[in-house]
């Protein structure tokens, strides 16, 4: 705020940096007087107002009582009883503090006459000749020099009096005052004046002195006649006197007496002027040192209210203690008065502490300070409790005042936006959810701390009067409340679906309901889940007790929880919609297996997310936070989740191969379908839908699946492991286990998706028309052509899986052989349908007899052995030939097993 200048005006910030100037004087009018003297004081700084004046020194006497405070620039005051000589004029204010002067001024003193006003008593002894002892009378008047000598200087050579007067600034050349120098004499009188002349003088100042002293004796025997003369001359006027009484009656003594009454008279009348100033001035002088002495308690009230205003509430508790240890016990009437208005005072000041201590928000230091006063004025009280109390019903109100503000700019961002353009609509800001929380937090971090001190330094004892312990638990409790409040807001923000219910029920509609979240507020959620967590290590920072904090504590690990989902969720998403981007283009890698770029924009969605995951799971934020993995309950759902997200490339391979989906959301798996058992028939049935899908997709699947057994899922799982992911051998076990069955039923499609052809070429078989054996049946030479076909696109795609996959194809068309022979009657054939018919099974057996196994064989060897009675062994042999020679390359290609697959399902 501005202050006011000379004329009422408030001054610029300008003009206050001025005021903090000290005050320099640079002028005297006039620069030489006696005490008493109206002097006017010239300079700059010289005090914003009258207020701002607090001392003025001229001569070094206090002359502050006698001032006037015309402006900053102009002071008039009255010079006080200073001693003679030069001084400084110096002036202190509060706001530049004590200054300097550029000039000085000289104090003189004079001999005042009988008939000159004055406000002070003369010694009329010294200035009436008459009144002078006799001896005395002649050296009143003449100013005789005391050293004899004469002084023939030229005037012009003389020291001025303003020059001996710097020399001497504290002294004077007049032999009556006190403070004579008798350098100052020398220098006036006498400075031509050499040694030996000084030395003349001195003697004849030792000779008067001794003359001075035998004066008495001296004049008596030099006027002894006189003397004489005047004792007769006395003696006569005696007689005469006697014998005027004896004759008249004293009438020369009457009339004597009427004229010492005349002379009485007016020299009353003369002199009665005079006496009734000096009476006055008396009177005055009493009163100004009564009210000097005096004017602390009389102008106390006033000071107190000024201080009041002004917030120095120590100078007024000060000045308290001061009048009532000098006029508390005090009888007098006026003091009892005057003690009576500065306790009127003190009531008002009691009472505006005790609001101010109230008003929040305030500072530890001025809570601390209004305390200490509090308890000085009255020790009974407990206004450390008081402050407390007020704290903390002011921090509550602020959280749920802030909740209703965020609440309000919430609903008016939702209102403007439905208005908006789509362009607009785009710009997404902050949601005022989580303005809200950073508010609270910094409200916490803030405002809790200094409750949080003051309740200490109340509890340890300086703050209160008397014992509090009983008050301890009180405090607690209230810290407590305002985390507990603080940490369901926030939680009622961020996760409402979390908020328990008793503490809804306990605090009905003071909840409001936000408006819904959607899921691109992750980045918030996270971003509060920082703040948070910066906020608790901060408070215990602050010697905050972790007990006191588990809400705050609680409130991470929740949010935590809910991060941890939902970033696994929009992972999940984000790898369930990779379907989208395979281009299903086989990549050659250093190893035999064969990939598309899936399995590579997994692990990077999954490296993307891993900071994230990282920084949700690290317990080491603040001291004592929980670690997610401890609670089995936590385990537990994590590890679950977890394995959702690693295995959801499963279900994005499944998309792509469109597997159908019951329901329930479960894939529809392939019927009767058992590989590696004699039971199991391979047919168009079985397949189902499986054979709908082009096989070399399947095939392309059933790569990224192997290369994912073999070596995505340890490197994301050890991955998980390294950013703080425990139990990642069971995610890995358990994705295995997934991706394993999932390996399954993509062979079982692929091998049901190219025995279909199978079939078509099985079913029409009739050797019953059969009359002459030329050579091998079309249909096994088409049957052959088919497995090479399986064979060829395993080598082009998935060159790792030819051996087990071909041993199943090949299986599949024995058992489906084997079938059709089952149905006949071999009695019925006649020589040449038998010899055809194992002519044609020997023929299938020689083509496939790199994929066959033992259980093959053995269905083979039995369909054969049940026409081996009437087989034309020549003609059988012939037509082998003939099949190996026409065929030769078919069945090299059918030979070449370079590239064996080890694994197994």
């Amino acid at each position: 705020m501005a202050a006011p200048n000379d004329d009422g005006a408030l001054l610029t910030p300008n003009a206050q940096a001025a005021q903090r100037k000290a005050p320099v004087v640079t002028g005297l009018s006039p620069k030489e007087g006696i005490p008493g003297t109206q002097i006017t004081i010239r300079g700059e700084n010289l005090g914003a107002n009258p207020n701002d004046l607090i001392g003025l020194y001229i001569c070094g006497t206090d002359c502050l009582m006698t001032s006037r405070w015309e402006s900053p620039h102009k002071i008039i005051a009255r010079v006080g009883q200073a001693k003679g000589g030069l001084g400084d004029v110096l002036v202190a204010t509060k706001s530049g503090g004590k200054g300097a002067a550029t000039v000085k001024f000289r104090v003189y003193t004079v001999q005042i006459g009988p008939l000159q006003e004055s406000a002070v008593w003369v010694d009329e002894s010294r200035t009436v000749p008459g009144r002078e002892p006799a001896g005395n009378a002649a050296t009143a008047l003449v100013d005789e020099d005391p050293l004899g000598i004469s002084d023939e200087t030229d005037e012009r050579n003389k020291l001025s009096e303003s020059a001996l007067a710097e020399l001497f600034p504290d002294g004077t050349g007049n032999r009556r005052l006190e403070n004579f120098v008798p350098a100052w004499f020398l220098l006036e009188t006498h400075r031509g004046a050499s040694f030996n002349d000084l030395k003349t003088g001195l003697s004849y100042m030792q000779r008067q002195a001794k003359t001075m002293r035998e004066g008495p004796k001296d004049l008596l025997k030099s006027n002894l006649y006189s003397f004489i003369s005047c004792v007769d001359s006395l003696a006569a006027l005696h007689d005469k006197l006697q014998l005027e009484k004896n004759t008249r009656g004293w009438p020369l003594t009457k009339n004597l007496q009427e004229k010492v009454v005349e002379s009485k008279d007016t020299a009353d009348k003369l002199f009665h002027d005079v006496l009734n100033r000096k009476d006055r001035a008396d009177a005055t002088r009493n009163a100004l040192s009564v009210l000097t002495r005096f004017k602390f308690i009389f102008f106390l009230p006033q000071s107190i209210e000024a201080n009041l205003l002004k917030g120095e509430y120590s100078v007024v508790l000060n000045d308290y203690a001061r009048a009532k240890s000098l006029f508390g016990e005090s009888d007098i009437p006026l003091f009892k008065e005057a003690m009576g208005e500065v306790e009127n005072k003190m009531g008002v000041f009691k009472r505006t502490l005790k609001e101010r201590l109230v008003e929040m928000p305030s500072t530890y230091e001025d809570q601390v300070k209004i305390i200490r006063y509090l308890l000085m004025l009255d020790p009974e009280s407990d206004p450390g409790w008081d402050c407390l109390t007020a704290h903390h019903c002011w921090l509550e109100n602020v959280l749920w005042e802030a909740q209703g503000k965020f609440w309000i700019s919430s609903k008016d961002s939702i209102s403007s936006e439905s208005g908006s353009d789509i362009d607009d609509k785009l710009v997404r800001e902050i949601p005022q959810r989580y303005d809200f929380v950073e508010a609270t937090i910094a409200v916490l971090t803030t405002k809790l701390e200094p409750f949080w001190k003051l309740a200490q330094a109340y509890i340890a004892g300086p703050l209160s009067a008397k014992s509090v312990a009983h008050r301890e638990d009180d405090i607690e409790q209230m810290l407590m409340n305002t985390i507990n409040v603080s940490s369901w807001l926030m939680l009622n923000a961020l996760l409402p679906e979390s908020l328990p219910s008793a503490v809804v029920e306990q605090y009905g509609d003071r909840f409001v309901k936000w408006p819904p979240a959607n899921r691109d507020e992750d980045v918030h959620l996270l971003a509060a889940l920082r703040n948070l967590r910066t906020c608790v290590s901060s408070l215990l920072e602050q010697e905050f007790p972790l007990s006191q904090q588990q809400p705050l504590a609680e409130l991470c690990m929740t949010i935590r929880l809910k991060c941890l989902s939902r970033v696994i969720e929009r992972s999940r998403d984000a790898i369930l919609a990779l379907h989208m981007k395979e281009n299903w283009k086989i990549q050659t890698s250093e190893s035999e297996y064969s990939k598309t770029q899936l399995p590579d924009l997994f692990e990077n969605q999954i490296a993307e997310v891993l900071p994230v995951i990282n920084q949700i799971l690290s317990h080491s934020a603040f001291k004592g936070e929980t670690d997610l993995f401890a609670k089995e309950t936590f385990r537990i759902m994590i590890v679950d989740l977890f394995e959702l997200l690693v295995t959801s490339l499963k279900e994005t391979i499944e998309r792509l191969v469109r597997f159908p989906r019951d329901v329930t959301g479960q894939i529809m798996r392939p019927a009767n379908l058992a590989l590696g058992t004699n039971s199991g028939t391979l047919g168009r049935e079985s397949m189902g839908s499986g054979a709908q899908v082009k096989g070399k997709k399947l095939l392309i699947a059933l790569s990224n699946v192997d290369y994912c057994l073999q070596f995505s899922l340890g490197a994301v799982c050890q991955r998980l492991a390294d950013n703080g992911v425990k139990y990642a051998d069971h995610v890995l076990a358990k994705s295995r286990q997934a991706f394993v069955a999932l390996r399954t039923q993509l062979i079982k499609a692929y091998i049901g998706a190219k025995c279909a052809p199978f079939s078509e070429l099985i079913d029409p078989i009739d050797y019953s028309k059969t009359v002459e054996v030329a050579e091998v049946s079309n249909y096994v030479k088409d049957l052959v052509l088919c497995v090479v076909f399986v064979q060829a696109e395993l080598f082009l795609v998935a060159s790792q899986f030819t051996t087990h996959v071909m041993s199943f194809v090949v299986r599949a068309v024995v058992d489906r052989l084997s079938a059709y022979f089952d149905k006949i009657d071999a009695a019925s054939f006649s020589q040449a349908a038998a010899t055809q018919a194992v002519i044609d099974v020997a023929a299938f057996e020689e083509s496939v007899t790199t994929y066959l196994t033992s259980e093959t064989r053995q269905l083979l060897n039995s369909v054969r052995a049940k026409f081996s009675a009437r087989v034309d062994h020549h003609l059988f042999q012939q037509c082998l030939r003939d099949y190996r020679s026409r065929m030769r390359l078919t069945l090299l290609s059918l030979q070449d097993t370079s590239s064996q697959d080890t694994s197994s399902v």
